[in-house]
């Protein structure tokens, strides 16, 4: 289904994709003038309507209150959403007002807050398109295709479901819209509306009690730290300020009033820039720089002028350095430059630049816009057209005050929440436990005692070898593979995954483990890793560190002639056999393609890692191998046949940095600084979503999900709970299953995958997957200890299956980790493909500057449909590009409509790159110059 822009859709231009239906919208001139069939308006004559809106705060359920007109009985119906009647719908259970996450994926029916056009609006969710876009219905008439992330309040089930789904869009874009459709739409309309009202009256009251008290309450003591605010402390804050009164309002209302107040209040507190519920409170410090260079500009105080000035002169005095930082590698140094220093005022404006890149939601207003843009206009620098953000980042990187390739997320505390108390602590808990392990390992002279409550059954694996697949450059071990013979007279073999297993000396109530609890998984940058657990107490339980090694190993007998699970095993162990090969190796052992040579070293001179060098594998391991591969190709096979999806996305391509970890110049510095040399670039192939590809990665990768799918089932029939993953998209067979191959699953790129491949969640109940044909079996993540938080706690809890005396976590605790992890995992996503896509430009960039031809002619998938954007006042659009021989993402801009005919997404055209811009989660742009 694609969307097109309509020009006359709305009088202003989204800041925010928004993608509005030009089809749609031509009947919204009949919404305009409300008409219901003759059968819908007599029975609304005859009988009072029912609101959508009164809810029972005690009951927590949904409560259908009689009304005729809205304001006549607004206090009665008050009253009774107050009261604790047990006449009360069998609804979902409203949020508690200490839990800011979702009760669930937004489902039709549910209430949004949505950014859209530069404004937030009322909206009912309608359906999900994909991962990342849903069509909403707004108080305007208007459906919309709105990106998840501009949602800010979501209210599960505010309205009727039922006539959400028939206010939908239809799946066939030629199909009449029924006048059913049309009523459905109008009677939502008016709910919302009537719903409005009453939330502009609690967002007035919120905004009159909470100016000049809300930052100093929320504000941290520490006048240089930010101070991170959960929009439900908000929220009781506003209660306790308006005493009784609070009780006059819906507990829904006050929250959606107090996101507003927030939103708006930019200069004090600063959106998360992950999760729409957490604010953090600006420092005072950074206040007042602000206020004090606004003052600058309104007063035109010649200080300003001065720095505009100096800027220019270092700019030109730096120009050759920072050109050649930036083009070649080489090691790294920086040394001031003599010829200038920077006076306090100078650091004000740099310390002011600084803040400006703190990162928050796009829908947030940034208080730096108006001095950024006159500060561009001033300097004149190559960039200016760039603005805000982006600006203030070259520029830093210009006059010397960051390195010319710094990535600013690295020190970006909202994106790298590690602390140097919690550090401090961290090392500390990790010292004791190491020389803890240290005397357990020395004192045993078989099978060591970990004091887990699991010593009496761990089995010791003996000369069995275990085979450690991973990159090179890996820096957690935590998972290997044994595929033997079964020998019992049945063609089937057992597959044992073994897991590194922290949990032997690290228990629930330990220090550390709360630390983790808090980091939720290691943060991988490509110049620096922040790591769950310490690096040396990590390193105790990473395979192949030599010695006896404990693990949790999941086994299952898997039949070689359909990839049937016929038995199943979970246990912990001790490994003392440890192979350790990476991707490369298997796949030139087994004639597959590797990451030599690939993609950016094609166009460039971009150097290869050195180490990458043939290894002659014995003819055991070669064997050993061949068997891992087989056996993962019959499990993937038969999950084909069962209904798996396997999205056939583009190859990404994946980079390394070097040195890691990449030093700097303090900031922030005396004097420009003079940086020689500059990281390089390791470009490789990344996991390959084709099943033909039959590659390490993949077969791995299979492996994986079988312990997961094993270690999950087991959980289930013991009736332990855990904490499940589910991912499941009920419309996937409709929109996709022509398309998908029933041997593979493989499911071709296109506008289709986007739709169904809905991102998956955190649960202490099995949900659905769907999409991953395993049968029904509940699946569980257990495989990375090492570096997810989650994982942890799966293995507490499965010991828990095997023994007594093993410690378990309470179900109630469960469930608050499980909505803390959905929304962690998304951060810790989200913030490592930003950082990837930081040095892939980085890398192309070098290209770019030293032969802009190799970038010419090259063949790219268009990856959405054409998004509106206002670029020097004039309507033109833009799609995403991702570029194969790159493997990474572009973007055509300014495209005039007549050039969209046959973008569809998944269609193929021919690119060439036209500008690289470096800047923190930055897209090259490209210009179309073919269609294939």
């Amino acid at each position: 289904m694609r969307r097109v822009f309509s020009g006359a859709a709305r009088a202003r231009l989204p800041t925010t994709p928004c993608y509005y239906s030009p089809r749609l919208n031509a009947y919204k001139s009949s919404l305009a003038t409300p008409r219901i069939t003759p059968a819908s308006s007599a029975s609304s004559a005859s009988q009072p309507r029912p609101s959508l809106i009164g809810r029972d705060r005690t009951a927590g359920r949904v409560k259908t209150v009689v009304q005729s007109d809205y304001e006549s009985d607004k206090v009665q119906r008050i009253k009774e959403a107050n009261s604790t009647s047990d006449n009360v719908s069998t609804g979902p259970p409203l949020a508690d007002e200490g839990d800011d996450q979702p009760l669930r994926a937004p489902l039709p029916g549910d209430y949004v807050f949505v950014s859209c056009g530069g404004s937030w609006e009322d909206a009912v969710f309608l359906q999900l398109m994909g991962r990342n876009q849903a069509i909403v219905l707004t108080d305007s008439g208007e459906h919309v295709e709105v990106p998840l992330a501009t949602v800010g309040v979501h209210i599960p089930s505010l309205f009727d479901s039922e006539l959400s789904k028939d206010a939908s869009l239809p799946v066939n874009e030629d199909e009449t819209i029924p006048q059913a459709r049309k009523d459905a739409a109008v009677q939502l309309i008016r709910a919302m509306r009537r719903f409005k009202r009453e939330r502009d009256v609690a967002a007035y009251t919120v905004r009159q009690v909470a100016m000049g008290r809300f930052y100093d309450a929320f504000r941290s003591p520490d006048p240089d730290a930010y101070n991170a605010v959960q929009l439900h402390q908000a929220v009781t804050f506003v209660r306790k300020l308006l005493g009784p009164k609070a009780d006059e309002f819906d507990p829904n209302m006050l929250k959606i009033g107090t996101y507003q107040y927030l939103m708006e209040e930019s200069d004090y507190f600063n959106s998360d820039p992950y999760s729409p519920t957490i604010f953090h409170a600006v420092p005072p410090s950074t206040i007042r720089r602000l206020r004090e260079v606004q003052r600058w500009v309104k007063t035109n105080d010649p200080r300003f002028e001065k720095f505009v000035t100096k800027a220019k002169t270092i700019i030109k005095d730096l120009k050759a350095s920072r050109a050649a930082s930036t083009s070649s590698g080489g090691e790294i140094s920086w040394s001031p430059a003599s010829e200038h220093a920077f006076t306090e005022d100078d650091l004000t404006m740099i310390q002011f630049l600084n803040d400006s890149l703190r990162r928050g939601r796009a829908q947030q207003g940034n208080p730096y816009d108006y001095v950024l843009s006159l500060l561009s206009r001033a300097v004149e620098a190559p960039y200016k057209h760039e603005g805000g953000r982006d600006f203030a980042f070259n520029l830093l990187a210009d006059i010397g005050a960051h390195p010319p390739w710094g990535n600013l997320l690295v020190t970006d505390d909202a994106a790298t929440p590690w602390t140097a108390k919690d550090e401090a602590i961290a090392e500390a808990e990790a010292k004791r436990l190491a020389e803890r392990f240290k005397a357990i390992q020395e004192s045993s002279s078989g099978v060591p005692t970990f004091g887990d409550g699991v010593d009496h059954i761990r089995h010791d694996w003996g000369d069995m070898p275990a085979y450690v697949i991973d990159n090179e450059s890996a820096e957690e071990l935590d998972d290997g593979i044994s595929v033997v013979p079964a020998n019992d007279g049945t063609n089937s073999v057992w597959v044992h995954v073994h897991i590194a297993d922290p949990t032997a000396l690290l228990r629930p109530s330990e220090p550390l483990s709360k630390i983790a609890q808090k980091r939720t998984g290691s943060l991988y940058f490509m110049e620096k890793t922040f790591p769950l657990l310490p690096a040396g107490f990590a390193s105790l339980f990473s395979l192949g560190r030599g010695g006896p090694q404990p693990v949790l190993s999941i086994s299952a007998k898997i039949s070689n002639e359909n990839g049937a699970i016929l038995e199943t095993s979970l246990k912990p162990g001790i490994l003392r056999n440890v192979q350790t090969v990476t991707y490369d190796e298997m796949d030139r052992a087994l004639g597959a393609m590797t990451s030599e040579g690939y993609v950016l070293s094609e166009l460039s001179n971009t150097p290869q890692r050195s180490s990458l060098k043939p290894r002659v594998l014995s003819h055991p391991i070669l064997e050993d191998l061949k068997a891992l591969a087989k056996t993962a190709e019959t499990l993937s096979r038969r999950r084909g046949i069962h209904g798996a999806y396997n999205f056939l996305y583009p190859t990404r391509g994946e980079v390394e940095v070097a040195p890691k970890p990449l030093n700097s110049a303090p900031f922030p510095p005396p004097a420009p600084m003079k940086y020689q040399g500059g990281p390089t670039y390791y470009v490789y192939k990344g996991l390959s979503s084709s099943f033909e590809a039959n590659n390490s990665k993949w077969a791995v990768a299979e492996m994986m999900m079988l312990g997961c799918r094993v270690a999950a089932r087991h959980a289930r029939d013991n009736q332990v709970p855990i904490l499940f993953r589910h991912n499941h998209s009920p419309n996937a067979d409709e929109l996709c299953g022509h398309l998908r191959d029933p041997l593979t699953g493989e499911v071709p790129y296109g506008p289709e995958t986007r739709m169904v491949n809905t991102a998956g969640g955190t649960s202490t109940v099995p949900g659905g997957n769907s999409m991953l044909g395993t049968e029904g079996d509940p699946y569980a993540r257990v495989t990375s200890p090492l570096r997810r938080f989650g994982d942890l706690v799966n293995h507490w809890q499965l010991k828990a299956c095997m023994s007594p005396n093993a410690p378990r976590i309470a179900l109630e605790e469960l469930d608050a980790m499980a909505a803390d992890l959905t929304t962690a995992e998304t951060v810790i996503r989200k913030t490592q493909r930003t950082n990837r896509r930081f040095w892939i430009s980085a890398a192309i960039r070098r290209i770019f500057n030293e032969n802009p031809g190799a970038l010419k002619g090259l063949e790219a998938f268009v990856g959405t449909d054409p998004q509106l954007m206002n670029r020097d006042g004039q309507k033109s659009y833009w799609v995403a590009l991702h570029v194969s021989a790159l493997g990474s993402e572009g973007r055509s801009i300014g495209m005039p409509k007549k050039d969209l005919e046959g973008l569809d997404v998944g269609s193929k055209v021919l690119v060439d790159v036209e500008e690289v811009p470096l800047a923190v989660g930055s897209f090259y742009n490209c210009r179309i110059v073919g269609r294939l």
